[in-house]
Order: C-alpha cells, then sequence, then structure tokens
C-alpha cells in the first residue's frame, strides 16, 4: 500500500510543484507585460533625433494638459516623457533654438517623434491620428507665404469641424485678429522707448515724429525672418538721396537670445540699420507691448507714426506701401 501510494502521491506533489512554478511564470509574465504597456491614464511621448546628444527641451500646454512648465531631457538623442492626462490635450514643445513643435496627446496615447536636430521644421510625429495628419499638414506648408497658410487652416477647418487640429488652429487664427487689431492702418503707434541692449554704442532710442518708420522683429533661428533684409537694404540705398520724409528708417529687433547667433547674422546680412536684441525671446517688452506673436513681422508708419502697413509678409503686405512712401 505505501509503494502504491508513493507511486500516485510522488506525480501530484511534483504536479502541484509544476503548476505552481507555472501560475508564478504567468504571474510575472503578466507584470511585465503590464508594465511595458501604457497607463490608460498616461500621454507619452518617445523621440529619437539625430545630430542632437544632449538636450533640455521645454513642454507646456494652454488647454489642461500640464498644470505647469516642465521639461524633457533628451540623452544621446533619445527622450520618453510621460504625463498624467484626463483628456485630450495639445502640448507644445519649445526646442533650444526656441522653435516650436506641437503635440496632440490623449490618455493611454503614445506619439513618436523622429527627425534631424538640423532640420527641425521636418520633424515627424506619428502614433495618432491627430499627430499624423498635423504632421502631413505643417511640412506640406513649411514654406507657404503667410496668407496662403491662414487660408489652408481656415480650409482644414471647414472640411474637419470636430477635429481636435480645429481647436488648435481656430486659437490661433482668433490670437492674430486680435494681435493685428492693435496695430490696423490709421492709427498711430504708441509711445515706443528703446533701451540700450548691452551692445556697444547705444543710447536710449525714442521713436519721434519725424520721418517714416519701419519697425520689424526677427531671429536668427527663423531663417525665414532674414531674408529681406537685402530688400530694405536696397530700399535704403535707393532713398539715400531723398528728403527725410520719404526716407523709411529702418529699425529691428531680434528676438534670439544667444549674443554670438545675433552678431553673426547681423555681420553676415548686412544689417546696417538700427537694431537691437535684449536677449529675451518673447519676453522682450517691446514684443510685449505690441502683442507680437509671429516671425517675421513688420510695421511700417509715416512721418506722423500712423500705421501705413502691417504684416508678416514683405513682399504682400509691406513693399507696395514703402515703394509708395518713397516714390509717391
Amino acid at each position: 500500500m505505501r509503494n502504491l501510494l508513493a507511486k500516485v502521491t510522488a506525480p501530484s506533489l511534483i504536479g502541484r510543484a509544476g503548476g505552481a512554478s507555472f501560475y508564478l511564470s504567468l504571474f510575472i509574465l503578466s507584470l511585465l507585460t503590464l508594465s511595458s504597456c501604457t497607463d490608460p491614464y498616461t500621454f507619452r511621448i518617445k523621440g529619437e533625433i539625430e545630430n542632437l546628444r544632449q538636450a533640455d527641451f521645454l513642454i507646456y500646454s494652454l488647454d489642461g494638459g500640464l498644470k505647469q512648465l516642465d521639461t524633457i531631457h533628451v540623452i544621446e538623442g533619445h527622450f520618453d516623457w510621460r504625463t498624467p492626462v484626463s483628456e485630450a490635450a495639445t502640448f507644445h514643445i519649445v526646442f533650444p533654438n526656441l522653435s516650436e513643435l506641437t503635440v496632440f496627446g490623449r490618455p493611454g496615447e503614445v506619439a513618436y517623434i523622429e527627425g534631424d536636430a538640423n532640420e527641425l521644421r521636418a520633424i515627424e510625429v506619428t502614433g495618432t491620428k491627430d499627430n499624423e495628419i498635423y504632421t502631413e499638414f505643417r511640412r506640406a506648408h513649411l514654406n507657404v507665404p503667410p496668407k496662403a497658410l491662414k487660408q489652408a487652416m481656415k480650409d482644414f477647418i471647414a472640411e474637419n469641424p470636430e477635429s481636435h487640429i480645429t481647436t488648435l488652429m481656430q486659437r490661433q487664427l482668433t490670437q492674430q485678429e486680435i494681435d493685428l487689431s492693435r496695430l490696423k492702418k490709421g492709427k498711430k503707434l504708441p509711445a515706443i522707448t528703446l533701451p540700450p541692449d548691452g551692445f556697444t554704442g547705444q543710447d536710449t532710442l525714442k521713436l519721434k515724429v519725424e520721418r517714416p518708420v519701419l519697425l520689424f522683429f526677427w531671429a536668427s533661428w527663423k531663417r525665414e525672418s532674414i531674408h529681406n533684409f537685402f530688400d530694405i537694404l536696397r530700399l535704403q540705398r535707393r532713398a539715400a538721396d531723398l528728403p527725410a520724409r520719404r526716407r523709411i528708417r529702418p529699425i529691428s529687433i531680434s528676438l534670439d537670445v544667444n549674443p554670438q547667433d545675433y552678431t553673426t547674422t547681423c555681420r553676415y546680412d548686412s544689417v546696417v540699420w538700427e537694431s537691437r536684441c535684449y536677449r529675451q525671446s518673447w519676453s522682450t517688452p517691446i514684443v510685449e507691448q505690441l502683442g507680437i506673436r509671429e516671425l517675421p513681422f513688420y510695421i511700417l508708419t509715416d512721418d506722423s507714426l500712423r500705421v501705413l502697413a502691417v504684416g508678416t509678409d514683405w513682399k504682400n503686405d509691406i513693399e507696395q506701401a514703402a515703394l509708395k512712401v518713397v516714390f509717391p
């Protein structure tokens, strides 16, 4: 009987031990699987950027995705950032050159960012439908004039009224209208004082009623904002012998934060007019005073400092008005 019990019991014990091992393995595998999956209450951004070793990106949200500014740490070109979210949100990543990338996120989603640090405008965001659609739209309109981009946004809104992207575009268009309303044609510029910016040979500059003024805003990290420097220089030269009331006085404000980037651009791109750089980016006092939200941005006035033209496109918004001042 003992031998029979032994023959019966031994396999039973082994089976139980084997079963315990099986269920333990299954439990551990489940934990590993769960840990590798995305938290259903978390939005995650994974990225790989070539030609970038280490950096810190700032990230913020204006629609509730984040309560405060956060930082994405990049190591050897890779990063993996996540945040708890309860509903769809829009995130804005600020790169070291102060250009921005918009990423859309929902609970449980993962967005993937890939690209080259030398061409941040062409970075691709995938992983979700919203991000892939917006990436396609953004890359298709990289070099179009502001007016054409504005119309493309309106067309997108009309065709996709329920899209999360539409909410962003509506807010952007509304903000542009608010900003431009402060500088409508015929309005007189508010009192503007530009203190020295720390570079050599500068005094406090106050705009006076004496000659037409061209105020324009640029940054070396926004290359398209300096494309018309030669046009401005050529206009100055053509008007050199004309009366003061027909000679436009260019005054440029750079939003650069790196002094070397600013001085190098000034040297190689023939900035021979009055120029200031306070190294405060979008927090530059005159930028906040006038509500500037885009680069480049131009404001042309007559000799009484009344606005003649304003806009972001030299050819379409400013050039013809400037020529009428110089050659009435």
